[in-house]
């Protein structure tokens, strides 16, 4: 089975990412795929095909992060892209607050799955909530001068805390991914 681990969001926040991202779906209308508000998520670690005897192992090494690790403190920024916004893949958005603890979150993680044979990748890890990608039949050129056109879309208002760390399914279709939370566990509530 296809494996992620992620940082969830309330549903209020998704329900206000959905508006905002209701805006550039209108700016942009380049045959990009845009991620439904349900998948709206913050990958932490993508472990891929997975067997099924790895999950117990998977499960006990986020309970171990979790049962240590204090809720996290988000808010956004703005717009971004893959590679970079004049070649845009993935279309993204930003985070202004919390980069810093995600990060050191999935450095964490990471090491609590290396045992289970997941090795890091070897990208640095750059945490962000992707809203669309790129199709082959998309203009990227377009995208990009449209993207860079908005790149000041105010998402600044959007503050929220990651309480949850979840490990999803993910099975693929032609309308898209269909993630199913299999597993999750809450972090510690601030002291």
């Amino acid at each position: 089975m296809r494996l992620f681990i992620a940082a969830n969001l309330s549903e209020e926040i998704k329900d206000l990412l959905s508006t905002k991202t209701t805006i550039l779906k209108t700016q942009i209308n380049e045959n990009l795929r845009w991620v439904k508000r349900d998948n709206f998520h913050i990958t932490l670690k993508f472990l891929g095909e997975t067997v099924p005897g790895l999950v117990p192992g998977i499960k006990k090494a986020i309970l171990e992060i979790t049962n240590n690790w204090q809720q996290i403190p988000l808010s956004f920024k703005g717009v971004a892209a893959f590679p970079h916004l004049g070649a845009p893949r993935t279309i993204f958005i930003a985070l202004d607050q919390g980069i810093v603890e995600l990060n050191r979150l999935q450095q964490n993680l990471s090491l609590q799955l290396l045992d289970l044979g997941f090795e890091n990748s070897a990208q640095p890890y750059r945490p962000h909530l992707t809203i669309a990608r790129c199709s082959r039949n998309s203009k990227t050129n377009v995208v990009a001068s449209k993207l860079k056109s908005l790149t000041d879309l105010d998402f600044f208002d959007l503050k929220t805390k990651i309480n949850k760390i979840s490990l999803i399914k993910s099975e693929l279709s032609p309308k898209g991914p269909i993630y199913q939370e299999i597993y999750s566990a809450r972090l510690l509530p601030f002291t």
